[in-house]
């Protein structure tokens, strides 16, 4: 199942990397990211583009309905969460701080997703 692969793939990551990651001036700085493998992070990232949301109507109707964040899977390092909305939502904005050195990616299901970088 391609959140197995997730799954495993992020906890390999997160627990195996070497911390020799590089920047374009040479070596990074840990809160840049770089403590990540490169390889590592880009299997992360492949996972990610490969999921995909199959749904019915009774699932929006049920569980989805109010919207809201479903942790669908974690380690004591990482997480990989679903965010919805309601189809009544006045915005769809979020705004969420992550700790330094995180890696986020995003997979717009529907849509278009706009992520704003501040250092």
């Amino acid at each position: 199942h391609p959140l197995d692969a997730l799954a495993t793939l992020a906890e390999t990551c997160v627990a195996e990397s070497t911390g020799e990651g590089t920047e374009s001036s040479g070596n990074g700085r840990w809160a840049w990211g770089t403590w990540a493998d490169k390889d590592k992070l880009l299997a992360v990232r492949d996972a990610v583009d490969a999921m995909r949301l199959k749904s019915t109507d009774a699932l929006w109707a049920g569980a989805l309905a109010e919207g809201g964040a479903f942790k669908l899977c974690g380690g004591e390092h990482w997480d990989a969460t679903l965010r919805t909305w309601s189809g009544d939502a006045t915005t769809r904005e979020i705004e969420q701080t992550f700790l330094e050195g995180s890696h986020v990616f995003l997979k717009p299901l529907v849509g278009t997703v706009t992520l704003q970088k501040l250092r």
